[in-house]
């Protein structure tokens, strides 16, 4: 549900972005940071959970 309303709100959004800047410079450098923010979410919760295996509260 989450990306579906996403999708809806970001091509207007880019759109916008496009129309107020001239350039979509600043929509890939926002997705480029989202997606360095991402993986650095991904690997802290992959570090979360080996540490809750080893404490012996993940199955």
């Amino acid at each position: 549900m989450g990306l579906a309303i996403s999708s809806v709100v970001a091509l207007p959004a880019y759109g916008y972005i496009f129309d107020f800047t001239g350039s979509y410079d600043v929509v890939l450098y926002s997705i480029i940071i989202m997606l360095i923010v991402n993986i650095i979410c991904v690997i802290a919760a992959f570090r979360g959970k080996k540490k809750l295996e080893q404490a012996g509260f993940w199955k």
